[in-house]
């Protein structure tokens, strides 16, 4: 009886290890999505400081979503502005006069 029931809990105890081992060997994922394209500035002569961003929605199927960075003028680094799940955004407060660039950077699930 004795060896029956030692067997069962060494059984049991093997289960349990195997049970607690995690088998997942995926990679992280590195890579980036790729880079968005049909990049369009709307700005039909208005003076109100509004314009619309638009461009090509990506297909990658882990996308999260875009960040969008501006440049305030010559000189100037470019700052991140915000980050939208859309292929478009809305830029509102700018200045009459000032030349203003812009950047449009995808980004996946990883945050890459």
């Amino acid at each position: 009886m004795k060896r029956v029931l030692f067997f069962s809990l060494m059984s049991l105890a093997s289960w349990l290890v195997l049970l607690s081992c995690d088998s997942d060997t995926t990679a992280p994922d590195t890579t980036p999505p790729a880079a968005p394209t049909g990049f369009v500035v709307n700005f039909n002569g208005t003076t109100d400081g509004t314009i619309s961003l638009q461009w090509a929605a990506n297909t990658e199927s882990d996308l999260a979503g875009y960040k969008l960075f501006r440049d305030n003028g010559v000189g100037t680094e470019y700052a991140e502005r915000g980050t939208t799940t859309q292929n478009s955004y809305v830029e509102t407060g700018l200045e009459y006069d000032v030349p203003y660039s812009y950047k449009i950077q995808a980004y996946d699930n990883s945050n890459n």
